[in-house]
């Protein structure tokens, strides 16, 4: 073999070689690299594990916080809203704005016109003499009588303008013109009605004429009508009979001059005068009465009459057979016994002020319409304390114990509801707990694979 062809060999041989450790080292890398990405993807699925529970720990985290943070702040906004309206210390009640050229009507010159003032003198018509000028009142002293009747007027002007008055008595007599209202006097020398009139004349802003007008009534007679008889025409009184203590109504009819009043005499020992022809009287003792009422004008007295007299019949008050008998077991001298063992079990309660039976085995609350007036208690009544009839304690004894108000100071801090918050966290702690779980279970899983 030539020493060309031994070469050849060698070589040949030494590359083969070298194939064999490339091979070897390439099949070693891919070994090694695909332990790599083993190793690489079981620590993403390990730390994928743990992200999972650390995200819902974070979250119930978060969630525990806002709920906390809410229930605080509805807590204190709802116990500043109770501070009560007068508390003013460290509080901006209002801001002042202040209105500048702000427009009122007013009169001038007998003109309703715009002004930056307030003033007394108030319209509603720009530019006219509504509400700024016009006769106000008219009067006359007498409005009646024989004639000759002397009369005396009077009269008010709303004006801002000096003002001429022309009066006119309406009996064909000259007008009265004059500057000055005050002592105008007028006589009547025949009888008839007249009509009195009175014309007001003055200028407005732009010194324009103008007037309004009133009137009065003045009736002359002819002579002096006969004075009407001093007469009682009736009585009635309502009831006219019951148990003490009886509330009597009694109502008199008379006639006579004008202004009439009336002299009761209720036949108990009392009486009274007045202008009223209705008055009520309360009769506390058993009896007959005879009472009568007389009318008085012009300081004449009605003589007494028939029909103005009444008579009252007060009664004891009639306490039931069985309720008599159940006060008084061992007395036998109870009448109408017989009577009485049809009749139902009653007792007595106050109704109305008035001491009535009410069907029912049960305590005397009462004996006489008397004691119905004395039993009162004080009671809460629309934030109010008023007294109510019946038994029982008293709920208050001002007004003021009445009035349920929550006040909380400004030196106070906001107290936050114990339920509210209670629950919430009750809440809170428990979804916790749930997700905490929830989170190891699933990194346990995730470990073990």
């Amino acid at each position: 073999m030539s020493k060309e062809n031994k070469n050849n060999t060698n070589n040949k041989k030494e590359s083969n070689v070298k194939q064999v450790d490339i091979a070897k080292v390439a099949q070693k890398d891919a070994l090694h690299h695909s332990a790599d990405l083993k190793q690489m993807n079981h620590g993403f699925k390990f730390h994928k594990t743990i992200f999972i529970p650390v995200f819902i720990m974070l979250m119930t985290v978060g969630m525990g916080a806002l709920v906390i943070f809410t229930a605080f702040k509805t807590s204190n906004t709802e116990t500043s809203n109770t501070m009560p309206e007068d508390s003013y210390a460290g509080v901006c009640v209002t801001d002042v704005i202040e209105i500048k050229d702000q427009k009122y009507l007013t009169c001038a010159d007998n003109t309703c016109v715009e002004t930056t003032e307030k003033t007394d003198l108030t319209c509603s018509d720009v530019g006219s003499i509504n509400g700024c000028f016009g006769c106000e009142n008219f009067v006359a002293s007498v409005s009646e009588g024989v004639a000759p009747l002397e009369v005396s007027f009077e009269s008010s002007v709303k004006s801002q303008k000096p003002v001429s008055y022309a009066f006119d008595f309406g009996d064909k007599s000259d007008t009265l013109e004059t500057e000055d209202n005050t002592n105008i006097t007028h006589t009547y020398a025949e009888p008839g009605n007249y009509t009195a009139k009175l014309r007001v004349v003055s200028t407005n802003s732009d010194n324009q004429p103008i007037e309004d007008y009133c009137e009065t009534q003045v009736n002359v007679l002819a002579e002096k009508p006969p004075e009407k008889p001093v007469e009682c025409l009736g009585l009635t009184v309502t009831p006219e009979s019951g148990e003490i203590p009886l509330k009597a109504t009694f109502t008199a009819n008379g006639t006579g001059e004008d202004p009439l009043t009336y002299r009761y005499v209720f036949g108990d020992g009392q009486e009274i005068t007045t202008a009223n022809p209705t008055i009520d009287h309360v009769y506390n003792e058993t009896g007959v009465y005879t009472a009568k009422v007389f009318v008085i004008s012009n300081k004449k007295e009605s003589p007494e009459t028939d029909a103005c007299v009444v008579t009252i019949d007060v009664k004891d008050i009639n306490i039931p057979t069985e309720i008599a008998n159940a006060e008084n077991p061992n007395d036998q001298t109870v009448e109408n016994t017989e009577e009485a063992q049809g009749a139902p079990v009653t007792h007595l309660e106050c109704v109305n002020q008035t001491c009535q039976p009410i069907e029912g085995l049960g305590e005397n609350l009462c004996s006489i319409d008397a004691d119905c007036k004395k039993q009162t208690r004080l009671v809460c009544k629309n934030q109010a304390c008023v007294e109510v009839y019946g038994q029982g304690e008293n709920e208050c004894q001002v007004n003021d114990d009445c009035i349920v108000t929550t006040v909380t100071t400004q030196d106070e801090k906001p107290v936050v509801p114990e339920t509210g918050i209670e629950d919430q966290m009750y809440l809170y702690i428990i979804l916790s707990i749930v997700l905490i779980m929830i989170g190891g279970i699933t990194f346990k899983m995730g470990k073990e694979k």
